[in-house]
């Protein structure tokens, strides 16, 4: 009976190193478990702070391009009284204009106001992009800081874009760089700034090309021999139209058949963005790898020999507009009409300035009241031409963009990490 005595000591300690390594597998199992589901999150978090840091500098973007737009719109084209202009190949200042009365010099002092405030909205473009290139690496950054390898996708630096010309020329490098990671490119329709003619009798401030020197007097003189009896008559008298135009000239204290064309100021190669053959691509990707070293050991592993495996996670994020790309798709000159009330806002200036041209003109005797005509119909005729060229640009150009996008905005959100990279993002 003796003998007997602590032969269930051994089944104790049997049963006890099982259910220490038990317990030991189960917390490092509760372990491994709970650093994957936190570098999933950590994963789905960043990718969608990169895909929202994306979306909201594209809205930035894109508010931009608007801007530059307006600032253009409300600049004029150079055809006789002022108008709103509906293109990029001829602004000039209106409403920054050089209001200097009875000076018929060619001034620039306006204009270059407008061009300077275009290429402020334009730089503003191209910092909000690089900043975003920022943010991209110090998320990466991050990550490395706290233990893991991350592989993001597409990062936006690549080892060949230091072999093509961005160690000669860091900013321009950096700027491509940026406009290839969002699929954007500069619109190489350029801008034409002409300086300004200016003369002002009372409220008008004249731009004279030579289109209007050569056209409206060839619709006058047009006109003057469609009058029954008279014109027939005066058409004989070749010299007397040309006195007639004289008389007109002199009354607006101008000399339009002298005229040549408005100067150019400045061109600019390129203005607002459009998208590029990539923009459809706005996936984001990452994989976060987290590797077994020193700070990241089994419980009991010396004893049980064992160590983590190498853990990886995955996870993308794309940014997306239910309402549209906000960003014309081709190449043009046409910048885009505005709202209704903006746009009846920006016609008072010309409908009050062809009323008052229309009294000054009646003022002359005889022809003063076909002459008055005849500046209204073709003040009236060329708005009307370049409203429609603005309507027939109406889908794609940067105002009409911006405003039917405008209330969807980009947004970002998660999506299949094994997607193809296809999605429209809008």
């Amino acid at each position: 009976m003796k003998g007997s005595k602590g032969q269930t000591l051994y089944y104790f300690l049997i049963f006890t190193f099982i259910l220490v390594v038990s317990w030991a597998m189960m917390l490092n199992i509760a372990k491994l478990i709970r650093d994957r589901m936190i570098m999933q999150n950590l994963a789905d978090n960043t990718i969608l702070s990169i895909a929202t840091h994306k979306a909201r500098t594209m809205n930035f973007v894109g508010a931009c391009n608007y801007l530059i737009g307006f600032l253009l719109r409300v600049g004029t084209r150079g055809e006789f009284v002022q108008m709103p202009t509906y293109g990029t190949d001829m602004v000039a200042s209106f409403p920054f204009g050089d209001w200097q009365p009875q000076s018929n010099s060619a001034l620039s002092s306006g204009v270059s106001v407008l061009k300077d405030s275009v290429d402020a909205v334009q730089k503003l473009q191209e910092i909000a992009m690089v900043a975003h290139l920022g943010y991209i690496v110090m998320s990466y950054k991050d990550l490395v800081d706290k233990g893991y390898v991350p592989v993001i996708l597409p990062f936006p630096i690549k080892p060949e874009d230091f072999n093509s010309g961005m160690i000669e020329n860091p900013g321009s490098g950096i700027i491509k760089i940026a406009e290839r990671h969002f699929g954007l490119k500069r619109n190489m329709k350029g801008i034409t700034y002409k300086k300004t003619e200016n003369v002002s009798i009372e409220m008008i401030h004249y731009v004279y090309t030579e289109m209007l020197g050569l056209e409206l007097k060839k619709i006058f003189f047009a006109q003057i021999r469609k009058i029954p009896g008279i014109g027939s008559i005066i058409g004989m008298l070749g010299d007397n139209l040309n006195k007639i135009w004289d008389e007109i000239e002199k009354k607006l204290g101008i000399n339009i058949s002298d005229y040549t064309g408005a100067p150019t100021f400045a061109k600019k190669d390129y203005s607002w963005y459009i998208t590029a053959d990539n923009f459809k691509d706005q996936k984001m990707q990452i994989a976060l790898i987290k590797r077994n070293d020193d700070n990241n050991k089994p419980l009991f592993f010396r004893w049980l020999g064992i160590s983590y495996p190498s853990m990886s996670v995955f996870s993308a994020a794309a940014i997306y507009n239910t309402e549209g790309k906000m960003f014309p798709e081709r190449e043009s000159e046409l910048i885009g009409m505005l709202s209704a009330p903006t746009e009846a806002l920006l016609q008072v200036p010309v409908t009050v300035q062809t009323g008052i041209l229309s009294a000054q003109l009646s003022d002359i005797p005889i022809i003063g009241e076909i002459a008055a005509a005849i500046v209204v119909i073709y003040i009236a005729a060329c708005d009307a031409s370049m409203m429609k060229m603005a309507h027939d640009g109406i889908a794609d150009s940067p105002i009409n963009n911006y405003l039917k996008a405008k209330n969807g905005g980009w947004g970002a959100h998660l999506v299949p990490y094994k997607t193809t990279n296809n999605n429209d993002g809008d």
